[in-house]
C-alpha cells in the first residue's frame, strides 16, 4: 500500500495532514521546517560563541591575577 492511501488533509489546515494508521497530525511546511533548522543551527553557533568568549574572559581574568600577584611579590622583594 502506497504512503498516500494512510494520509489525509486536516480540515482548514493547508500544512497538516493526518496519518489514519496512528491518528498523528503531521505538519508537511518543508520551508518552515528549514526556516526552524537554520534559526536553531544560529541559536546553537551563538552559544557556543558565548562559551569560547566566557572561557577567554575567565582565561584573562586569571592571567591579570597572575600578573598582580607576580608584581606584588616583585615589589614586596624591592623594599
Amino acid at each position: 500500500m502506497e504512503m498516500e492511501e494512510y494520509i489525509s488533509k486536516v480540515k482548514g489546515e493547508k500544512n497538516l495532514v493526518r496519518d489514519e494508521r496512528s491518528g498523528a497530525i503531521l505538519n508537511v511546511d518543508n520551508n518552515a521546517l528549514k526556516s526552524y533548522k537554520m534559526v536553531r543551527d544560529n541559536r546553537i553557533k551563538q552559544l557556543e560563541k558565548e562559551e569560547r568568549m566566557e572561557n577567554e574572559i575567565d582565561n584573562i581574568k586569571s592571567d591579570v591575577s597572575e600578573i598582580k600577584n607576580l608584581l606584588t611579590e616583585l615589589i614586596k622583594r624591592t623594599d
